[in-house]
């Protein structure tokens, strides 16, 4: 029977030692998630509108170049749906939730912007090669 003590014994005091270790390994780790406050919702919003503005321009501009801008505009459509859930949710006082849309549609907006000005270079390097083809026409004419 004091064999089983002992390994009794043994037993405990390593499960004790792998609970203590462990708890104090997770105390360490373990980041607590402070709440968002009113102005970081603010200023998350503030940015997402921010981002929507130049993504607007940009598409603008590259609509004035004749570029193709239907995804970027699919894009900065769904930038402002997440930036009226993070209004919607900073107006219900759920700053965690209008930080995390206001994150959202800043992403979106700012992929939008992206999506725009590479639809406009793409359009900019297709006048280009179209200039250039009809350059090269023009000499083969002086030639004649």
């Amino acid at each position: 029977m004091s064999k089983y003590k002992n390994i009794f014994g043994v037993l405990t005091t390593i499960f004790a030692f792998v609970l203590i270790t462990s708890v104090a390994f997770l105390a360490r780790t373990t980041v607590v998630h402070a709440a968002a406050s009113e102005s970081e919702a603010e200023e998350a919003i503030d940015n997402a509108d921010e981002a929507i503005n130049d993504a607007e321009d940009a598409i603008s501009e590259a609509e004035d170049d004749d570029a193709e801008v239907d995804d970027a505009d699919e894009l900065l459509d769904e930038a402002r749906d997440a930036f009226d859930d993070a209004e919607a949710a900073f107006d219900d006082a759920d700053y965690d939730e209008a930080v995390e849309s206001a994150e959202e549609a800043e992403d979106l907006a700012d992929d939008a912007k992206d999506e725009a000005e590479e639809a406009q270079d793409d359009e900019n390097d297709e006048d280009d090669e179209d200039d250039e083809d009809e350059d090269e026409d023009d000499e083969d004419d002086e030639d004649e």
